[in-house]
């Protein structure tokens, strides 16, 4: 982040790089209580908002939280990979 402050020429390839590592650590938290939340409601019982995934109805859900967040990570973490390379 401290590249988008200092004044140099390569403020672009900061920002892509920012992105694409921090993306895993931004998302953990607010994907995982929108998950607990949906899990617990589409369960039958009231969903908690944790930090952390809970192993709510079953082991299937929990495994299909971590299916989801490498995909939209792994998906993120692509797109600034291919967005540091095309010239702007």
């Amino acid at each position: 982040m401290l590249g988008q402050f200092v004044p140099r020429t390569d403020r672009e390839k900061a920002k892509w790089f920012f992105v694409q590592f921090n993306v895993w650590i931004l998302l953990f938290i607010p994907l995982s209580c929108i998950w607990n939340l949906l899990d617990g409601l589409l369960g039958g019982y009231s969903g908690q908002l944790a930090p952390i995934p809970l192993l709510g109805n079953s082991v299937i859900t929990y495994g299909l939280f971590w299916l989801f967040y490498l995909v939209v990570c792994g998906c993120v973490t692509f797109w600034a990979q291919k967005q540091k390379k095309t010239p702007h």
